[in-house]
């Protein structure tokens, strides 16, 4: 039988390989977002994520299928449910030491990660072992289980599902820091889409204190292209009719530097910036002004 650091090792070149475009579209309801007061009942809402920096452009998606939409966010930064990071910041080429922005936890398995794969390894990487098989999105999978022998913080896997044949990750965990050092498990499943196949996260969960969180991805694409202004914020920061007395008692705003936690499932990071959170249903809105993210890549 296969060796699970074997496993791990060929999972690790399989996601290093995947390709990373330069735009992801998906589509929610509407109702789910921060920016639900911008839309009519029914309406979805399509993000438009650039990249390089997290910055996402949203529209309307009429219910009525018209196709006549209004954007409702220009240049802002969009989370999971419960104020997860929406992707993973992929650290490449002359931009391996660029910080992720806000919106996007570290990569999980960056380059200098080749070795983890050794269950021998010294306290820089992970103790792997199998821990069963189980079907993801009607795929077979080996199910990993990752100890970190080094800084928890640093090596924040739990828990990988392999897809058997091409090596290929198809569901993940992931411990993240929601705050004041509260931590919790989330879960990212990934699928193929498009041809020729682009690997993206379909479906994203979170778990902490007992509380749970979902959300699923669709109408997922790949644009070529996106003009740039629909990534620039307005003056002031954040869409011109956002509304900031919707985000009571759901958000606070932070002058200090330092981002405010979110309620509930809430995160905090550091990014020299001023900020206003939103909530409502399950994603998150961070309308904000930067000082600067180097660019990078995420998946």
């Amino acid at each position: 039988m296969v060796a699970a650091a074997q496993v791990f090792s060929a999972a690790t070149a399989a996601w290093h390989a995947r390709a990373v475009p330069a735009y992801v579209q998906f589509t929610l309801p509407c109702a789910d977002t921060a920016l639900a007061v911008h839309c009519d009942p029914g309406d979805g809402a399509r993000f438009t994520v650039r990249m390089t920096d997290g910055r996402t452009y949203a529209e309307t998606v009429p219910k009525d299928g018209a196709t006549t939409v209004k954007p409702i966010m220009n240049g802002g930064l969009i989370f999971g449910p419960g104020g997860t990071p929406l992707g993973f910041f992929r650290q490449i080429g002359a931009d391996a030491q660029a910080l992720p922005p806000p919106n996007l936890a570290p990569d999980p398995l960056p380059a200098s990660t080749t070795a983890i794969a050794t269950v021998t390894a010294k306290a820089r990487s992970y103790d792997v072992s199998f821990d069963g098989e189980e079907s993801v999105g009607g795929v077979a999978c080996y199910r990993l289980k990752l100890k970190p022998l080094g800084d928890p913080e640093r090596y924040p896997l739990r828990q990988l599902w392999v897809e058997k044949g091409t090596d290929q990750i198809r569901r993940l965990t992931y411990d993240w820091d929601f705050g004041d050092n509260h931590h919790g498990l989330v879960h990212y499943e990934f699928a193929p889409i498009g041809d020729p196949a682009i690997w993206s996260i379909v479906h994203i969960d979170a778990t902490k204190g007992g509380q749970a969180v979902a959300d699923d991805l669709t109408d997922i694409a790949f644009p070529d292209t996106v003009p740039d202004e629909d990534f620039q914020q307005p003056s002031g920061g954040g869409p011109s009719s956002l509304d900031s007395g919707r985000f009571a008692p759901d958000a606070r705003e932070d002058r200090s530097g330092m981002v405010a936690s979110l309620p509930t499932l809430g995160m905090t990071r550091t990014v020299w910036s001023r900020r206003l959170w939103a909530s409502h249903g399950s994603f998150y809105v961070c309308v904000t002004v930067l000082v600067e993210i180097r660019p990078s890549r995420i998946a």
